[in-house]
């Protein structure tokens, strides 16, 4: 019996070869596999809200934007992300038509708490220290804190503001700290 070499992982038998000039899916792929979501008519119908205990019939688009601003107000990150970006494109259209006399449809930009965060960890300003421990806190990286100092221009920080950035600084070792500076690693001045 012999033994065909012909045969294996990315060789099959040559009876269960494809033919040529034969696709391998003659029916192809299936059309609207990956179909978007149908936004504008879901996005252009009304729907009920209740807001402070009143039933308001308001657009999709509002209720979204106002669900947003409730979960980034609450912390919620990815929400805040969200609603910043919703915004930015907002801002981007409003600049565009320039010319339209309406009044834009977001007049608002709030920033909840935790939401600068993430952007400062993007930007590589903070680091986040212990992530996966309940005292998770963030530091300032050392670069912007040696940044800071060197536009102060002569200006003195008190002791407890001193205090307040040794603390908050990642590896207070690591800088050349100005010479009127009084307070050392430990916090003491």
């Amino acid at each position: 019996m012999a033994i065909n070499r012909d045969v294996g992982y990315g060789k099959p038998p040559k009876a269960n070869r494809f033919t040529k000039g034969k696709s391998g899916n003659p029916k192809g792929r299936p059309k609207n596999r990956h179909k978007e979501p149908p936004y504008e008519a879901i996005l252009g119908q009304m729907m009920p809200v209740t807001e402070n205990g009143k039933v308001l019939d308001t657009s999709a688009e509002d209720a979204f934007l106002k669900s947003l601003m409730k979960l980034s107000s609450e912390g919620n990150t990815d929400a805040a992300i969200a609603l910043s970006s919703a915004l930015e494109e907002a801002e981007a259209l409003v600049e565009q038509n320039k010319d339209f006399q309406s009044p834009p449809a977001i007049t608002i930009t709030p920033v909840p708490p935790g939401s600068v965060s993430h952007h400062l960890r993007k930007l590589k300003i903070v680091r986040l220290l212990y992530a996966k421990q309940p005292q998770a806190e963030l530091k300032i990286e050392n670069w912007i804190v040696s940044q800071a100092l060197e536009r102060l221009d002569g200006w003195q920080l008190s002791l407890e503001e001193q205090k307040t950035i040794m603390a908050a600084t990642h590896q207070p070792g690591k800088i050349d700290w100005p010479e009127w500076w009084q307070v050392n690693e430990s916090g003491n001045s």
